[in-house]
């Protein structure tokens, strides 16, 4: 009975190429299930190609591309099999990026706009004081003009 378990690692046909594919898939910062996803495979096919195992040309240079690889080294040959467009992978990668950063600046102007509606406040409580001041001090201008009338009829009256 012949074995349906796939070669990999050191017993797979291209452990060089497996190697070279682990390591862009590493530096785009992304799973397997993205990358997958990405380029249009199922999981166990990109799990053969990641292990070293049989994958067909179309196959590798559709990983390529999502991997954003132009060439890779089989057997010690160097062989283009990107296109030299922009990855799939390294767009994601990018919005992945963009998108923490866009978090970070929603935070930072969350709190730019806290801090404005703070310095409002505090500018509506200055205003508030001040004006409540002007009107202490025009009370208090009224209360004495008020009281030098009055003062000068009590004196009258004393003097009479």
């Amino acid at each position: 009975m012949r074995s349906t378990r796939r070669a990999t690692g050191k017993d797979a046909p291209f452990p060089e190429l497996a190697e070279q594919l682990r390591t862009a898939l590493e530096a785009t910062g992304l799973s397997e299930r993205q990358i997958a996803v990405t380029a249009g495979l199922n999981r166990a096919t990109l799990r053969d190609a990641l292990g070293g195992g049989n994958i067909t040309l179309e196959t590798l240079r559709i990983i390529a591309d999502a991997l954003d690889l132009r060439v890779v080294k089989i057997a010690g040959v160097e062989i283009e099999v990107g296109e030299g467009r922009t990855s799939p992978a390294a767009v994601l990668a990018a919005a992945s990026h963009l998108q923490r950063a866009t978090r970070g600046f929603e935070n930072v102007t969350r709190e730019i706009e806290l801090a404005a509606r703070l310095l409002e406040g505090l500018q509506r409580e200055r205003d508030d004081r001040d004006r409540a001041a002007e009107i202490v001090s025009e009370i208090g201008e009224r209360a004495k003009k008020n009281e030098a009338p009055a003062r000068r009829a009590g004196g009258a009256k004393r003097n009479v």
